[in-house]
């Protein structure tokens, strides 16, 4: 669904027009609606289930205040928190409602202020989102396609999957290595890595690895490794060995730290081929969109982030601007000033966590390449030798920066052109 343009519906409702108001407070088993229109609230309420016999008497109720009160159109706001709200917004958008967020931020502060109390209940939940509306504190709703909605679900799994190999990761390291073999990481710095994991799955511990020869050590796990086996595992494995017979580790409880470190050591090989699943999904779905093949022609942008790009971005002209893309992703930057005083500008880390993340991981690809996006960064750090942070703010400023190209490879359907990031530096230099 394409959103309204949010400046007008601003316009329309500091003006009064025949609106009716409805702010829903969205929960699992039902939701609470209040009403109102820009004039004020009205004394009506409705509680009603998650159901389909629900929704429709929620319709009814809709249809009838909208004839009372004289209303041409129904404008619906939601917090966007959670899922359990998203078969309700189909229906309302089935019903051609107006579909709108009410920040979370402004939910929260205007709840605490508007009677100068700190109770919460679900009646004034609706009805603080309703007095929103009517302050025209809303920002545009977005409803997935099928194509985005499929892309977010893969993303967010794939991100899930990939969080907890880091997370097993860690666990290896910190908890488990760290106190058995506190020297391993000495010899191979990556717990995860092929080698090190054949260690850990047959010879996990220093005695075991002490009491086998250091040559056979070093024979029976290079056949496990077999073609993987180099020169350089073969020095690692020999080090490692070495290190078995002096180690500090504590041989305290060994058959329940074998337990867990084989039970993570499947976690992790389990989470890896679900996320290469995962990646085959995504694979096969950007196959099916031109757009992506677009996104992949920008320096740093694989198939991860593209489809991060797609899922999140979606309908790229329900954007008017590149500056709207730098602040759904919390790139925008945000000062503080009073007086004579004036702070530094920091971004405002308020847009979506996931598309943010997204934009960084591009950047740093991106400066790995050789390509005018790398030359944009070295010569903002170069123009900032003395700041210890110079290098981070132009990766953030670098992601920005792909955001804004990212939005205009969408809106022309076009891919990358280096050549138009001249006019941009042109226009940015006469900023500064």
């Amino acid at each position: 669904s394409m959103p309204v343009n949010i400046t007008q519906l601003r316009q329309q409702l500091q003006a009064g027009a025949p609106w009716l108001l409805v702010g829903i407070d969205v929960a699992k088993a039902g939701h609470l609606a209040a009403f109102g229109t820009p004039r004020g609230l009205l004394p009506d309420r409705l509680r009603f289930p998650n159901t389909r016999a629900g929704f429709t008497q929620f319709a009814t109720r809709c249809s009838a205040l909208r004839e009372r009160t004289g209303s041409t159109g129904i404008l619906v706001g939601v917090e966007p928190t959670g899922s359990f709200g998203l078969p309700l917004l189909r229906f309302c958008s089935q019903q051609g409602y107006t579909l709108v967020w009410i920040p979370t931020l402004a939910a929260a502060r205007n709840r605490e202020t508007w009677d100068a109390s700190g109770d919460k209940a679900d009646p004034k939940d609706a009805r603080n989102l309703v007095d929103l509306l009517r302050q025209g504190k809303l920002q545009a709703l977005w409803l997935r396609d099928d194509a985005a909605a499929t892309l977010q679900r893969l993303v967010r799994l794939h991100a899930e999957l990939v969080a907890t190999q880091a997370r097993v990761k860690v666990q290896l390291r910190n908890n488990l290595l760290a106190v058995c073999w506190p020297e391993f990481e000495a010899s191979c710095r990556d717990v995860t890595a092929p080698l090190a994991l054949a260690v850990l799955r047959r010879l996990p511990f220093p005695a075991w690895a002490a009491a086998v020869p250091a040559d056979e050590f070093v024979r029976r796990l290079g056949e496990t490794l077999g073609r993987a086996r180099t020169p350089r595992g073969t020095a690692q494995l020999t080090r490692l060995h070495a290190t078995a017979a002096s180690s500090i580790g504590d041989a305290t409880g060994l058959a329940g730290l074998h337990v867990e470190l084989q039970w993570r050591l499947r976690l992790l090989e389990c989470t890896r081929a679900m996320a290469a699943e995962v990646q085959a999904h995504l694979a096969a779905v950007l196959q099916a969109d031109p757009r992506a093949g677009l996104l992949q022609t920008i320096p740093g942008v694989g198939p991860t982030v593209a489809a991060t790009l797609l899922a999140t971005l979606g309908e790229i002209r329900r954007f008017q601007a590149a500056a709207q893309v730098e602040r759904l992703a919390g790139l925008d930057l945000k000062g503080w000033q009073s007086g004579a005083w004036t702070g530094p500008k920091r971004i405002s880390h308020r847009g979506d966590r996931r598309l943010r993340t997204a934009l960084f991981q591009a950047a740093l690809a991106a400066i790995r390449t050789a390509s005018p996006l790398r030359a944009w960064y070295q010569r903002r750090v170069a123009a900032h030798p003395g700041d210890r942070g110079a290098k981070l703010k132009a990766l953030v400023a670098l992601a920005a920066k792909l955001g804004r190209i990212a939005f205009r490879v969408l809106r022309d359907g076009r891919p990358y052109d280096p050549r138009g990031e001249v006019s941009e530096q042109q226009r940015y230099r006469r900023v500064a």
